[in-house]
């Protein structure tokens, strides 16, 4: 297919309407429990895309640095060692091909982080048949299923599996079939499953955790778009196709008053949106520039999120390259450091 790079503003009008976070919330019988929640951190990783293979390369937004990525992750998990959070959170591609090898690799890095490890797989992550139990095992984390409500300090940590495959007959399954594949969706019985666990108790402040985005800005600078795509292809449907964009799943958690924030990664920018009062931090991809991740620290009153770069290596120069195709997938000043009240 013939290679394309266009430069394009997206502005679209959308229906839904972003409200503004008030500095005081209305009154929850969560704040009101307020001294029982103990203050904590964690770390977020997203899209470390690990593969055993040193030549492998591919060109998103800018150059996926495959090829290092083991070495890439290293030095993330170095850095996420030395901020002393209580839990890490891989939000999934943590392998491109979902081969054994790399989830061996990507275990073997991982296994030296000094806490716990949860993990939402993402949709490189169950490309092959059986590739959640191999995570499971190699990766030392719980599941299958990947999908669990985790009592922590006085929150819940909600993790949503976000990677089976829709066919083009409608089916869905654990893994991808190229040849039947047409999205990637949680399945409803796991949505049902969000609803009665949200409902069950309603008064928690919860934290969820899921690979692909459910929310997306109004507006995003020029975009050069990844090769391939034809000349007449809209930007933003394009995002909401690349994303398998849910609003239906951000309404529904957004509707609940006690989920606080949704994290996310797949989309490979930063980015940090409010909906309902409740936020949508998207992380970029380490394998990517800006190669970084997020700590994010939690008080009774307060979401405070943090960008943090690589402390060494020039990964994220090698992914932009001289021609500095997409520096907007960095994030605006605000999707990098963010305080969010609950």
């Amino acid at each position: 297919m013939a290679q394309y790079h266009w430069a394009c503003a997206i502005v679209v009008s959308r229906a839904r309407t972003y409200r503004a976070v008030s500095a005081l919330n209305a009154p929850r019988s969560a704040c009101e429990n307020s001294l029982i929640m103990s203050t904590f951190s964690f770390v977020i990783f997203t899209d470390s895309h690990l593969t055993v293979d040193p030549k492998a390369a591919e060109p998103w937004w800018n150059a996926e640095l495959l090829g290092r990525s083991s070495d890439i992750l290293t030095v993330a998990v170095e850095d996420a060692v030395a901020l002393e959070p209580e839990f890490v959170v891989h939000l999934g591609d943590v392998t491109d091909k979902a081969d054994r090898d790399s989830f061996q690799v990507a275990g073997e890095i991982l296994s030296k982080l000094n806490c716990t490890l949860h993990f939402t797989p993402g949709n490189h992550d169950t490309w092959t048949q059986g590739s959640r139990h191999v995570a499971s095992e190699l990766l030392q984390v719980s599941g299958p299923p990947m999908y669990r409500s985790v009592p922590y300090k006085g929150w819940r940590l909600l993790l949503i599996d976000s990677a089976y495959w829709m066919y083009q007959d409608g089916t869905i399954h654990p893994h991808i079939d190229w040849d039947r594949y047409k999205d990637i969706v949680v399945p409803p019985s796991q949505v049902e499953w969000i609803e009665r666990e949200l409902q069950r108790d309603p008064d928690t402040p919860t934290l969820c955790f899921i690979h692909v985005p459910l929310a997306l800005r109004e507006q995003y600078p020029p975009i050069i778009l990844p090769p391939g795509c034809p000349s007449d292809t809209d930007p933003f449907e394009l995002l909401v196709k690349m994303l398998d964009l849910d609003r239906t799943l951000a309404d529904k958690l957004s509707a609940h008053t006690c989920v606080k924030a949704v994290f996310s990664g797949h989309g490979h920018w930063h980015d940090c949106i409010v909906q309902d009062s409740t936020l949508f931090c998207q992380t970029a991809a380490l394998v990517e520039y800006p190669c970084e991740f997020r700590k994010v620290t939690v008080w009774p009153d307060r979401l405070d999120v943090e960008t943090v770069s690589l402390s060494r290596g020039d990964f994220p120069s090698l992914s932009l390259g001289s021609e500095a195709r997409n520096t907007w997938t960095a994030g605006r000043p605000q999707d990098r450091t963010y305080s969010h009240p609950v």
